[in-house]
């Protein structure tokens, strides 16, 4: 049947269909190919524009606060990714079996997720003050400092201070991805293992493991995109600083898009910049992406 034919009988599906459609290409599909187009001209959001060629993107090559924010983008990734989701898979794990009272401990790990993250931030902000806050009198009294520290305003603690609270905050999320993956594996395997001597250990290791791999390989996917989206946090708690310390691209981009605060006085909005760092994300994205599911393919 051809393709025209086809569509000719299943006309009243195609229309249903049709809203949705309309709503994906506008706010989806249109949206990129402007970005693209606006990522080769200087254009404040309000004057007229002027095409510039490849000067936005010979720019963000050139530009050493890109390259800084990217690498602290990659940092946060990588923390998110390893710390994150270990500690996710570990407790699902645990919430798995047969623990008193584990249906009470999903509902306290899963009640950060629904919290607004840029809500949670500004309360962080309390919590790490270096006067007074809750964190520093903590360890004031287990004795493991001396005295308070800024934790968000200095470089050395900023951006890992961040990552402490996202992986917080995300955490629950992932538990309960791989917990609907530990709840999916067949109770027989594990009968099996048991009969051929297979500790606990050896358990997760030979099945547990294994059979996690499929939504693994989803929620690592999602994990790394989610984490090279990051803004409201980091904009919330540091707004990139001190000194760029704890930048991101996407609080980078946000700052030249909107002439926000960080970028010094006086300093306009430059749009066209602010798509080119957003085309430069969208590659980086991309090649990770690829990377991941070339890995997820060989891996079969």
């Amino acid at each position: 049947m051809s393709v025209f034919k086809q569509a000719k009988k299943n006309w009243d599906s195609y229309l249903l269909c049709t809203p949705t459609l309309i709503l994906f290409i506008v706010f989806m599909v249109y949206p990129v190919f402007y970005l693209v187009r606006l990522s080769f001209y200087q254009w404040d959001g309000i004057t007229q524009m002027k095409f510039i060629g490849l000067e936005n993107y010979a720019r963000l090559l050139r530009d050493p606060i890109w390259w800084k924010s990217l690498k602290n983008t990659m940092i946060y990734v990588v923390a998110k990714l390893v710390i994150e989701l270990s500690l996710a898979l570990g407790a699902a794990v645990v919430l798995n079996s047969k623990l008193k009272g584990k249906n009470l401990f999903r509902s306290i790990f899963f009640l950060p997720v629904v919290t607004s993250m840029a809500v949670m931030g500004i309360v962080f902000v309390g919590i790490f003050s270096p006067f007074e806050g809750v964190f520093n009198l903590i360890l004031m009294k287990l004795g493991l400092i001396s005295q308070f520290r800024d934790w968000l305003g200095e470089p050395s603690t900023a951006l890992y201070t961040v990552i402490g609270v996202a992986i917080w905050h995300d955490l629950g999320i992932n538990m309960v991805f791989f917990l609907a993956g530990l709840q999916s594996i067949p109770k027989y395997l594990y009968d099996a293992a048991k009969i051929d001597g297979a500790g606990s250990w050896q358990q997760l290791l030979h099945v547990t493991l294994p059979m996690l791999k499929p939504i693994a390989l989803i929620i690592v996917m999602l994990s790394v995109i989610g984490s090279f989206k990051v803004f409201d946090i980091v904009n919330v708690m540091t707004n990139g600083g001190p000194y760029y310390a704890s930048e991101v691209v996407t609080d980078y981009m946000f700052k030249y898009g909107f002439a926000g605060r960080g970028l010094g006085a006086n300093v306009v909005a430059q749009q066209g910049y602010a798509a080119t760092i957003g085309m430069g994300l969208f590659v980086v994205i991309a090649i990770f992406t690829f990377i991941q599911l070339k890995m997820g393919r060989i891996g079969r």
